[in-house]
């Protein structure tokens, strides 16, 4: 029941925080279906939850005891992420049915909230070895290796799934790729850290050991939900309407909007597992 009513908070904030942002940002001129959207985070973000928990079960131990491991995180969730952004966009272009105007917008929402369930989903983070009661040093030297490696790998598994998606539609890859692959590593590099503390104060992903366990989900999902909005946004900003006529610029800052928002995801879904301090070297 406790981990149940977590996952609803989360699920329900997420919801909630996505449609107040379309809201607040589009005023209801020309903008996506409000119901449907909403609906779509909360039910894709609900629905992975369960699966993808057991698959953080495997991996948070891993990233926990070893910083190694974080480019691996980072390749993958780059390389998976551009054809998560890619398969919203042409769900969103599905012709709707006469009977369900709202669908394709709802099923590109919740195509989101399953991604994004995949960084919600842990339980309560491993105990890193030296993590309490002990004396600490600098963090900087864990927590730099991680933001860097997930960072460029981030970028790197952008790319590659780039040059794939080119190939598919039948265009040559080219440094378009490379621009967007750029954009979307630097957003990761600068707001990892960022999200990292703001994960901390909010002692999530570890609301199950919170006294209040469905607000703090709700908050998160509430946050989260905000930022995906602010991020999808701001792509479709700059890539279509500012500093035009200079494209590198527009695909630069549009997809650092999408970097910092996946920033976001990792950080207050993966930035727990780096601890607040670590052990003082024995001479």
């Amino acid at each position: 029941m406790r981990r149940g009513a977590a996952d609803l908070a989360l699920a329900a904030g997420f919801g909630g925080g996505g449609g107040l942002a379309t809201l607040a940002l589009f005023r209801g001129d020309d903008g996506p279906s409000l119901p449907a959207l909403t609906l779509g985070f909360g039910a894709g973000l609900l629905l992975g939850l369960t699966p993808w928990r057991r698959l953080r079960r495997w991996s948070d131990g891993r990233l926990a005891r070893n910083p190694a491991h974080w480019p691996r995180l980072g390749f993958a969730s780059g390389l998976i992420f551009l054809f998560v952004f890619t398969g919203q966009c042409e769900l969103q272009e599905v012709s709707a049915p006469a009977a369900a105007p709202w669908l394709p917008v709802a099923l590109a929402a919740g195509l989101l909230g399953l991604w994004s369930a995949f960084f919600f989903a842990a339980t309560r983070p491993p105990r890193p070895p030296g993590a309490g009661g002990t004396t600490g040093t600098n963090l900087a030297p864990v927590l730099g290796r991680a933001t860097l490696g997930l960072g460029a790998a981030f970028g790197l598994g952008s790319l590659v799934s780039a040059i794939v998606l080119s190939l598919i539609y039948g265009e040559a890859p080219g440094w378009s790729e490379v621009r967007e692959a750029a954009g979307l590593g630097a957003g990761v590099l600068v707001g990892f850290p960022v999200w990292r503390w703001v994960a901390g104060r909010l002692r999530f992903p570890a609301a199950t050991a919170s006294r209040r366990p469905a607000l703090a989900g709700f908050v998160v999902g509430f946050l989260a939900g905000v930022v995906t909005v602010a991020g999808l946004v701001g792509w479709t900003q700059f890539a279509w309407s500012v500093f035009r006529p200079a494209p590198w610029y527009e695909e630069l800052l549009g997809n650092a909007c999408l970097g910092l928002w996946n920033a976001c995801l990792l950080g207050i879904g993966f930035g727990p597992l780096i601890p607040d301090r670590t052990s003082a070297p024995r001479p």
